[in-house]
């Protein structure tokens, strides 16, 4: 969970040192701290570096909902205490500040940075391609969500025009260049099916039947399924103990009724799963 950040983190200590991981119990605990820094594109509240092409007023660029110096605290303070970190950043040039304020953080603490801190951008649903490679750089992960590039049918043309969604969304461009993605669904904005959301990302379309959008940004079916898994588990910094079946780790996994690395995209939307196993331990068998 990613609870609001806040300066008292007795709450926090608290839950950390009296039950879950300090007990061993590996269902509960503080993954870390997520921080708003925009709004959304259809409201006109996520913060882009040139004004919305529906522009309501001249300068119609959104704006933050914090100072850039008051991101910096928040995230400093986060890390110092070995928490990860998550930054909500929609438009492009939130997601340029929220760059601008994990490079901060790792000039800050230098050699002191604790190792199980993991950095996240939440959502990037437009980026600067220059951006694309600082994220690489700074090591921050890609946290996106294949279905909301098609919960609004024409709103992302109207609102950034034709030649801003090349680089909406743009996952292609995301692996091509070394990010790390994780793919999630944001429920309750849209269905925390994992079947449906990675076929928006390997066709591009809604389940509904939309057209492929931006279809050069699409991914394989190999891709989807790594951001889902590790790049999820990365992205609460537990790769050593779950995302992956390797000798060591949680024993977290489902069987499924077929294969979907050789089914059809659309065929792949009718999978179940006939076992669950959390921790070694069946959780739910089928009929």
């Amino acid at each position: 969970m990613y609870p609001t950040l806040l300066d008292d983190f007795t709450r926090i200590h608290r839950m950390t040192d009296e039950g879950g991981r300090a007990k061993g119990d590996t269902m509960l605990g503080v993954a870390g701290f997520k921080s708003f820094f925009d709004g959304v594109s259809s409201m006109h509240t996520a913060f882009l570096s040139e004004p919305y092409s529906d522009a309501k007023t001249p300068n119609d660029v959104g704006h933050l909902t914090v100072k850039p110096e008051e991101m910096q605290r928040r995230a400093l303070k986060a890390a110092k205490e070995g928490y990860n970190v998550k930054i909500h950043a929609i438009g492009d040039e939130a997601v340029t500040k929220a760059l601008d304020v994990y490079e901060y953080v790792e000039k800050a603490l230098g050699k002191d940075m604790p190792k199980n801190v993991q950095f996240n951008i939440e959502h990037l649903e437009n980026i600067k391609e220059a951006d694309i490679e600082r994220l690489r750089d700074l090591h921050v992960i890609a946290s996106v969500q294949p279905a909301h590039a098609l919960i609004d049918p024409h709103g992302e043309e109207k609102d950034l025009g034709q030649h801003r969604i090349k680089m909406m969304w743009p996952f292609r461009h995301y692996l091509a260049r070394g990010v790390k993605i994780a793919f999630g669904t944001d429920t309750p904005v849209v269905d925390y099916n994992p079947y449906q959301n990675m076929y928006n990302a390997v066709t591009r379309k809604a389940i509904t039947g939309r057209k492929a959008w931006e279809p050069q940004n699409s991914v394989n079916i190999q891709e989807a399924l790594r951001a889902y898994t590790s790049g999820s588990a990365s992205c609460a910094h537990r790769q050593n103990e779950v995302g992956t079946l390797e000798v060591g780790k949680l024993a977290d996994l489902a069987v499924l009724n077929q294969d979907i690395l050789k089914v059809s995209p659309e065929t792949m939307l009718n999978t179940k799963a006939v076992m669950t196993m959390v921790n070694g331990k069946v959780v739910y068998r089928g009929n």
